[in-house]
């Protein structure tokens, strides 16, 4: 009779129709990464353990002599929480949370621009800012 259609055995050695024999291993990388990835998110989410530190002293500005002490204070917190401070601009924020008198006068004069997208470069840099309240109360 006639030859049947679909063949037993014969052709076996080329890639599988539609693909080659290597489509799988990107699937492979890219479940490994998507698991790494996976893995990340959930130690970050995960509580951190915070060091007890002090809390710093309010800084008024009115004595210099006090600024430098005031800023060891401050970045001696932030060495107990390094996963909430490695953002200068958390530093910023929370340093400015502690100033009273001259210090606040100081910085409320540019909470507007701030809060506008202005903010001097002082306010986007830990070093930059200690630089600058040195500049203003600092000896």
């Amino acid at each position: 009779g006639p030859p049947s259609g679909g063949g037993g055995g014969g052709g076996g050695g080329g890639p599988p129709p539609g693909g080659s024999p290597f489509d799988f291993e990107p699937a492979v990388d890219d479940e490994r990464l998507r698991n790494q990835w996976l893995e990340t998110v959930a130690a970050a989410l995960r509580p951190h353990p915070k060091v007890k530190v002090k809390d710093p002293e309010e800084y008024d500005g009115s004595k210099p002599e006090k600024l430098r002490h005031w800023l060891i204070a401050l970045e001696n917190y932030f060495l107990g929480d390094l996963r909430t401070y490695q953002e200068h601009r958390n530093r910023i924020i929370m340093a400015c949370s502690y100033l009273t008198g001259k210090a606040l006068n100081w910085y409320e004069s540019y909470v507007e621009s701030i809060l506008e997208g202005r903010a001097p470069a002082f306010f986007g840099s830990w070093p930059e800012f200690k630089t600058e309240l040195n500049g203003v109360f600092g000896l």
